[in-house]
């Protein structure tokens, strides 16, 4: 029996993985280094939806620490602030659920 992979992990070249759960991956972005349509300065991380196989929101670490995720939609974008990683995941989880049942779906 053939097993398919239900998650694709992304083509990293390079690329340092921040964070790594089970669907979503936390990935950094440098000037050098830009991953898939995410670029730095505007960004240091993206957010990648191993289920899609796309870059489904972005963060960027401001001066007190705190990171300001920001999940790109049709109309507007949502835009949280958390303080870690696994934070971020998690909201933008949550925002990836609500605009797939209410926005894209």
């Amino acid at each position: 029996m053939t097993t398919v992979r239900r998650y694709k992990p992304p083509v990293l070249n390079g690329h340092e993985v921040a964070y790594k759960g089970k669907r979503y991956w936390v990935v950094k972005v440098t000037d050098q280094n830009p991953f898939d349509w995410v670029e730095a300065p505007d960004h240091d991380l993206a957010i990648y939806d191993k289920l899609v196989g796309y870059v489904m929101a972005t963060g960027k670490w401001k001066g007190d620490g705190l990171l300001e995720v920001n999940v790109p939609a049709q109309v507007t974008d949502h835009r949280f602030t958390c303080s870690s990683l696994r934070e971020a995941v998690d909201g933008a989880a949550h925002w990836i659920a609500y605009l797939d049942r209410h926005e894209w779906g």
